[in-house]
């Protein structure tokens, strides 16, 4: 399956604002901090962000031109894949592998089955239990929009999907993950103080808060073992944020909640184990 279409093409803009907006420099911040000399700190910012940002396509539904987008994006990493911890570079090889011979009839079936309106395996975080979020779901989805609004972001109106969407939440801290690049390539102490943490805030409040359960649905659901692996990366994402940013995530209950209703119960409010 050959990957068409330019960069740009395969932004996938989930939110309204361009990246040029993000930042006060006259091109893509990605495009130019590749030539970035801000050390190895700034690379791994921009990398952190890549694969970031694949995850997120890889859990878009399985179009032809959103599979072709994805295997892109994971060609990209496996060229600068020098310095990925192995259990990430072995699974985004092995995703590749499968997503380049899938049959896209039968994963779109599993998509839906897994991750659509009757999935079970919802990818709002807002379906896992509601962890002592008194005021329910909107207050949740509502915190969650404030991020992005600090930042300039608003959900696009191409997917109409709620702000605790997953695939929202992993560009988001794509985005974050760039705007952190930036200020370390140009010195900017205070922005880069702001955007470190407000990542802190966000992995530790919100997007590491349910991915344990997450990837829990997904085991009993017996999903299809790209979505399975892509769902190890994506926990693994959160777990390496987690320790890079020395916080401990607010683990929603594990009760769940129906995803339109979810504010309806009471959950209590408790800190993750320790992981070795």
């Amino acid at each position: 399956m050959a990957a068409q279409g330019t960069r740009a093409d395969q932004g996938a803009a989930r939110f309204k604002a361009d990246l040029r907006t993000l930042h006060p420099g006259p091109t893509s911040a990605a495009g130019e901090l590749l030539h970035a000399s801000g050390g190895d700190a700034t690379l791994e910012a921009l990398a952190r962000a890549a694969r970031l940002r694949t995850l997120a396509q890889l859990l878009d539904y399985p179009t032809l031109d959103a599979a072709e987008r994805a295997l892109g994006a994971l060609r990209d990493l496996t060229v600068a894949g020098a310095g990925m911890p192995e259990r990430l570079r072995r699974g985004f090889e092995r995703i590749e592998a499968e997503l380049a011979t899938a049959d896209l009839d039968r994963l779109a079936a599993e998509y839906v089955r897994l991750f659509g309106p009757i999935g079970r395996c919802a990818l709002h975080g807002t379906a896992y239990g509601v962890a002592g979020r008194f005021c329910g779901r909107p207050a949740q989805l509502a915190d969650i929009a404030g991020f992005y609004r600090a930042f300039g972001l608003e959900p696009s109106d191409r997917d109409a999907v709620p702000e605790d969407d997953l695939r929202l939440q992993l560009e988001f801290l794509s985005v974050l993950s760039i705007k952190e690049a930036w200020a370390r390539d140009r010195q900017l102490d205070d922005a880069l103080t702001v955007t470190i943490e407000t990542q802190r805030k966000f992995v530790a409040e919100h997007f590491a808060a349910w991915l344990d359960e997450w990837n829990a649905e997904l085991a009993r659901a017996n999903a299809d073992s790209l979505y399975r692996v892509a769902g190890e990366l994506v926990r693994d994402a959160a777990r390496a944020e987690c320790q890079r940013l020395g916080v401990v995530p607010s683990v929603t209950s594990r009760q769940p909640v129906d995803i339109e209703i979810g504010g309806d119960g009471f959950g209590c409010l408790s800190k993750a184990e320790e992981r070795p």
